[in-house]
């Protein structure tokens, strides 16, 4: 039998998540995206850092922000070229253009320093 407290610490391992910031995609840019994977559109969709191919269209991530939280699928996953650059300003996701009102706040202005996230994998 396992006690409450090793319990509680495999839930809490298991929701840890990584931390970092959130950008977003144009209006309309990641539904183009997921209609061209051949995803069905989702209420909330992301390109993920680090994402490999395989995740496209299966990961479901969590993201919090500073204005909310939502369930994401991974749609799309960064070019090798732009993924160094967006590890090193510490961009875990890219959200699409309403969830990151959703998430990020009415007023963001899309800037990554103004939303920062949590992200959990699924």
């Amino acid at each position: 039998m396992v006690g409450l407290a090793a319990q509680a610490a495999l839930v809490g391992a298991l929701i840890v998540g990584e931390t970092g910031y959130a950008v977003r995609y144009a209006p309309g840019v990641m539904a183009n995206v997921a209609h061209n994977r051949n995803i069905e559109p989702r209420a909330c969709m992301v390109a993920y850092t680090r994402a490999v191919d395989a995740d496209m269209g299966r990961l479901w991530l969590w993201v919090e922000g500073p204005a909310g939280a939502a369930e994401c699928l991974v749609v799309d996953l960064p070019e090798d070229v732009d993924r160094a650059a967006l590890v090193r300003r510490g961009i875990l996701v890219e959200l699409d253009y309403q969830s990151g009102t959703r998430v990020c706040g009415v007023r963001w202005t899309g800037n990554a320093r103004e939303c920062p996230v949590r992200v959990i994998h699924q």
